[in-house]
């Protein structure tokens, strides 16, 4: 029987450790992830900003399979998420089409809608967060406000 070196246990414990992580990110551990949120007009039915954390924690609740932990930023611009890797790359294929929340159902307000799917893309796609502030938020010449719901 050949005696272990202190290096060959050394590797073996580093190899352990490279496929218990790799075995850890394969199983989707639960982790915490920030997503843009744009409240650009008051959509039909809304009146207040509670409305709207409900509607989107339902969501979240009805795309993930558990109960994940959803917590949205006091000024409407940030929503946290913990959920497990596999249900962040659900998310991330819908997330612009459905955190863009106002009116569409003419011109001018589906061009806004548009221009807010192109931003929070945009934002998850170079895994960053719009910046926060008063100004415009549209990418290019396009002006688009995320207020939130003016109560």
């Amino acid at each position: 029987m050949k005696a272990l070196s202190i290096g060959s246990l050394y590797s073996a414990e580093k190899c352990w450790c490279a496929i218990l992580g790799a075995l850890v990110s394969m199983s989707g551990c639960s982790t915490p992830k920030f997503y843009p949120l744009c409240i650009y007009d008051t959509p039909p039915g809304i009146t207040t900003n509670e409305q709207v954390h409900k509607n989107i924690k339902e969501f979240v609740g009805a795309v993930t399979t558990r109960k994940s932990d959803v917590a949205i930023s006091s000024n409407n611009r940030v929503v946290a998420i913990n959920a497990y890797v596999w249900e962040h790359s659900k998310l991330e294929k819908i997330w612009p089409r459905y955190a863009c929340i106002g009116t569409s159902g003419y011109d001018e307000k589906y061009s806004n809608y548009k221009e807010c799917v192109r931003l929070l893309q945009d934002a998850i796609d170079h895994h960053r967060l719009t910046e926060l502030g008063g100004a415009s938020d549209g990418l290019g010449s396009d002006v688009l406000y995320c207020e939130g719901i003016r109560e």
